[in-house]
């Protein structure tokens, strides 16, 4: 047995019907109860279109959107202007970079003392396929760090005052072993030829 579908129902909302319409509506439980529903959906509209009182005034929603507007635009003050998207991110940032190369030298530190001085021979690898590259992308903290800083501008880094100072990137240099120096120039020339800069 074919239903009535809903342009049949609105038919008979609206008391157009026909014989076969009536008769499958008599017949079938499922259509009556369909045509119930509907009923009292339109009942209910037809009394919140009548209730005038119920809809706020004009004047209401002008002065709605204006608080709206006015509260979207106030800024924190004091110590909540830390939790704002932005420098919260940058703050984030900065303390996880800083506990990764801290881990990272503590660690190189502890495996140099750990060790006998021994001799490396660094050989620059003879093309980018011959490279054994570690998987950052599957990383968990770099994951960490990317996501902390995808949305951070160096403006707003900058403003939050955990840009690098002048000179920092020297005074790491210096600060490293020669066999840290050696990777990094190694690792440096495998990048420049990678990207051909």
């Amino acid at each position: 047995m074919k239903h009535l579908d809903d342009g049949d129902l609105v038919d008979l909302l609206d008391g157009k019907t026909d014989a076969g319409t009536a008769a499958h509506l008599q017949a079938c439980a499922q259509c009556r109860a369909e045509l119930v529903s509907m009923q009292a959906a339109m009942e209910t509209l037809r009394w919140i279109a009548a209730d005038e009182e119920s809809q706020p005034s004009p004047l209401f929603w002008d002065h709605f959107a204006r608080q709206v507007t006015q509260r979207i635009d106030a800024l924190p003050t004091g110590w909540t202007a830390w939790l704002r998207a932005p420098r919260l991110a940058a703050a984030m940032t900065t303390v996880t970079l800083i506990l990764v190369v801290a881990v990272g030298i503590h660690t190189l530190r502890d495996a140099k003392e750990g060790s006998p001085t021994a001799v490396v021979e660094v050989t620059p690898p003879t093309s980018p396929g011959d490279q054994p590259r570690d998987d950052v992308e599957a990383d968990a903290a770099w994951a960490v760090v990317r996501s902390a800083a995808q949305d951070l501008a160096y403006e707003d880094a900058a403003a939050a005052g955990i840009a690098p100072q002048a000179g920092a990137a020297e005074r790491a240099v210096s600060e490293m072993s020669n066999e840290e120096r050696a990777e990094l120039a190694r690792l440096l020339d495998y990048e420049m030829k990678r990207t051909g800069a």
